[in-house]
C-alpha cells in the first residue's frame, strides 16, 4: 500500500464503526464479477479513504467470476476475510 503524506485539518477517526451488508448487496464488475454478498465489517482509523482499516467477513451468497479461461462459481469462493493488511479468499465451506 502506498503511503500518503497528507495531514487533514480535522482529525476524524472511526472506532469500530460496524457496517452490516446484504442481503441484496451486489459486487459487479461487468463481464468479470457478479456476486451477491452479505456480512459485517468494522471500520477503524482516520476518516480518509486511504487510511480506513476494514476488518470482517463477507459471505458470497451466489454469483460467478469469469477469468476468461477459468470460471469460478460460489462453490470455489465462499468467504472473504478482510483484515487490516490483506484480503483473502477462503475456498472452504463454513
Amino acid at each position: 500500500m502506498k503511503q500518503v503524506n497528507f495531514k487533514p485539518s480535522l482529525d476524524v477517526r472511526l472506532s469500530d464503526l460496524k457496517l452490516v451488508l446484504g442481503p441484496e448487496l451486489r459486487i459487479v464488475y461487468p463481464l468479470i464479477l457478479n456476486f451477491t454478498v452479505s456480512g459485517e465489517l468494522a471500520l477503524n482509523g482516520q476518516a480518509h479513504p486511504k487510511w480506513i482499516k476494514p476488518k470482517g467477513i463477507l459471505t458470497f451468497e451466489n454469483g460467478d467470476v469469469n477469468l476468461v479461461a477459468t470460471q469460478c462459481s460460489r462453490e470455489c469462493i465462499r468467504l472473504a476475510g478482510i483484515s487490516q493488511m490483506e484480503a483473502s479468499v477462503c475456498p472452504t465451506n463454513p
